[in-house]
């Protein structure tokens, strides 16, 4: 018998006729033919930039059982056999990765791809804040890991004494505008980025002045003292009023003994 093709997939009935010349008779019976499996990887996007733990999904059609091999050579419980397997790799590196689908004994499709695997880059920083415009330093500092080929910047903005740095830790920057000022830290490996961003406040110079009510005294009497400074935030003042004697309070009333100026 010829090798058969079917054009289509499902149940076929088979009939096998036999004659002799004098009897003749007929045999049926019926095969089923499985639709061509077929199978895809979808990788996700920027598969090296993910770190040590990847989502892995397919493209199925057909299909009733899966497997996949993740080439990882340092262990042997490399493989899945859900469709959308997540899998953590134990070292960076290069892997090949194999997906084989199949619906019936000997009826399969395979399709592998390469992928480079790289530790998750990871970045915290730390800054002062809220220091005043006129002397106030602040200094950064930066935490990372991941990749060894990573750079990294600083980015200060328009308004710093030093507008970008390539350093971890950056101290003793200067802010020439008062207000919130934007920090950014950027990490940069092959085609991956990342950032962080942070706010920082700077307090603009504070305005002393103040005045006393009824300016020419006879002692003893008291004195009322206005104080007219503008300031940002919450103020702690400190009076001293020329004869010894100090305050904390905002307006203080002050009660002098003895003449003088």
């Amino acid at each position: 018998v010829p090798l058969v093709s079917f054009s289509n997939p499902g149940f076929h009935t088979i009939t096998i006729y036999g004659d002799n010349g004098d009897c003749a008779t007929t045999f049926e019976d019926s095969i089923f033919i499985f639709d061509e499996p077929s199978v895809e990887i979808d990788l996700p996007e920027y598969v090296s930039c993910l770190g040590l733990t990847i989502d892995f999904e397919s493209t199925l059609m057909n299909v009733s059982n899966v497997l996949w091999d993740f080439g990882d050579s340092t262990t042997n419980d490399d493989q899945s056999t859900f469709a959308n397997p997540t899998y953590s790799f134990n070292n960076p590196g290069i892997y090949s990765i194999a997906l084989i689908g199949s619906n019936a004994p000997n009826c399969m499709d395979s399709t592998n791809v390469i992928i480079e695997v790289k530790e998750k880059l990871v970045m915290e920083i730390e800054h002062s804040d809220s220091l005043c415009i006129t002397d106030g330093l602040f200094d950064f500092e930066a935490t990372v890991s991941g990749p060894e080929d990573v750079s990294f910047i600083w980015d200060f903005g328009p308004n710093a004494s030093l507008p970008s740095s390539t350093e971890l830790s950056v101290s003793g920057i200067q802010f020439s505008s008062p207000g919130f000022q934007s920090i950014k830290f950027i990490g940069s490996h092959d085609i991956c980025i990342d950032s962080i961003e942070s706010m920082l406040y700077v307090f603009s110079e504070p305005y002393i002045d103040f005045t006393i009510v009824d300016g020419i005294l006879c002692a003893p009497e008291a004195a009322q003292f206005i104080n007219l400074s503008q300031v940002e935030g919450e103020a702690l003042y400190t009076w001293e009023f020329g004869d010894g004697g100090v305050s904390m309070h905002s307006s203080p009333l002050y009660y002098y003994n003895n003449i003088g100026e």
